[in-house]
């Protein structure tokens, strides 16, 4: 069983549909509410921490192509798809997700690349 910080940096590296870096993961969480274990907003720090853990026990690797940039291992990708939408329902996910694609969690609107469609289609 993964820690609560770890299994949500999962959750939302998997919502992420593509190889992401450890900040786009973090302002995933950030824009999903959802707190790190010491009941707090994620930081950088923390996220950091659980991907490490993450890496270290095969559930996550870093993109061959894309240092910084971290994607679920292909073998547990579906089963960990399916725990995600079995504890936080598509419909809960799916304006979050679109607002993060949409504005980078920046505030600054940005257009949709096909990876972040593929994640959405999936929630609806």
């Amino acid at each position: 069983r993964l820690p609560h910080d770890a299994l949500n940096a999962l959750h939302a590296l998997t919502l992420g549909a593509a190889p992401r870096p450890r900040t786009w993961v973090m302002g995933l969480m950030v824009e999903l509410g959802w707190r790190d274990s010491q009941n707090r907003r994620y930081t950088n720090d923390t996220v950091r921490e659980a991907l490490a853990l993450l890496a270290t026990q095969a559930w996550i690797a870093e993109a061959s192509t894309k240092p910084g940039f971290w994607q679920v291992h292909p073998l547990v990708l579906s089963a960990v798809y399916r725990h995600l939408l079995d504890t936080h329902p598509g419909p809960a996910l799916q304006p979050a997700l679109v607002r993060h694609a949409h504005f980078g969690g920046l505030g600054g609107e940005r257009s949709y690349g096909s990876e972040e469609e593929e994640g959405i289609s999936h929630l609806a």
